[in-house]
């Protein structure tokens, strides 16, 4: 599995020409990955991988409170890889084709309070900071989480 990680981690970085960020965390996604399946699976080839152990690599990152946008993450990682490596007749199968990442909860506005300095105004509850910025009063906006919610 380590071999057929820096092919991918290679092919990203210099045929995908992926930014250095996107390749560092695919590759740390990937290796958290094969490190799982070592310990708790003895699987150390990428063919032995299955649906049904990747499923349980995702209810492993669930149980041990990573956030769903971590394992939202390393899922698109996972399937990247084994596309690739479906692709390039590396694998027979794509164990990842059916694996969907956890919903990822966005932030609602009105989670947010905005206050300002000069003559903008000094509190405001689910408008963001461009808006009140942009009414034409003078000042700073600063907006911090609403510890209420």
């Amino acid at each position: 599995m380590e071999t057929e990680i820096k092919i991918f981690i290679s092919y990203l970085h210099n045929t995908k020409r992926m930014s250095g960020n996107t390749v560092v965390s695919y590759e740390r996604d990937l290796r958290k990955m094969m490190q799982y399946f070592q310990e708790a699976h003895q699987i150390t080839r990428v063919q032995d991988i299955t649906e049904t152990s990747l499923n349980s690599y995702m209810l492993y990152l669930e149980k041990n409170h990573f956030a769903a946008s971590t394992v939202s993450r390393s899922v698109a990682s996972m399937r990247a890889f084994f596309q690739y490596l479906y692709q390039e007749h590396l694998i027979e199968n794509n164990p990842a084709d059916h694996l969907h990442p956890p919903k990822v909860e966005k932030k609602d506005a009105t989670d947010f309070v905005c206050g300002g300095s000069g003559s903008a105004s000094p509190s405001a509850v689910g408008q963001d900071a461009e808006r009140i910025a942009g009414s034409g009063n003078a000042g700073t906006v600063v907006c911090h989480r609403n510890p209420g919610q």
